[in-house]
């Protein structure tokens, strides 16, 4: 089953992951929730730190994260680009700027070619809370800013 990503009236916040809906602060930018999964985020407010039961641990200068609750997160030989988070797997098109594709699922943008618009599975895979979560990670949480 395809998952549509959609977003806000402006077009530039994720606002649903299939039948999963992310919800903002009030007077912000960060989201707050992933479905009925609460997102928590630290002092300052900009790291997250939690999504659901899942903690999200940080490296030694605590500036990329290393783990989601007991996953691990995998990085390119540069460090900038996230390779896999557990056992799932992130893939880049041939220019390695877009993600291509998360796991058993492919990632296919708008027109424009500069959002992601939908998730195509490989079969009749279905959008689990788990792939929602690491689709949520890679695309929004610790997407690089553009």
């Amino acid at each position: 089953m395809i998952a549509e990503l959609d977003y806000d009236m402006m077009g530039t916040r994720l606002r649903q992951i299939g039948e999963h809906r992310i919800d903002y602060a009030l007077f912000g930018s960060l989201p707050v929730s992933l479905g009925y999964l609460m997102l928590d985020y630290d002092r300052v407010g900009h790291r997250l730190r939690q999504v659901g039961d899942h903690r999200i641990e940080y490296d030694v200068l605590g500036t990329r994260p290393s783990h989601v609750g007991e996953h691990e997160i995998e990085y390119d030989l540069v460090g900038m680009r996230l390779r896999r988070i557990g056992d799932v797997p992130v893939e880049y098109d041939m220019a390695g700027m877009r993600v291509h594709r998360i796991g058993p699922f492919t990632v296919e943008y708008d027109r424009m070619g500069s959002r992601p618009a939908c998730l195509v599975p490989d079969g009749d895979e279905q959008l689990d809370e788990w792939m929602c979560i690491v689709a949520f990670l890679v695309l929004e949480a610790f997407a690089p800013e553009s």
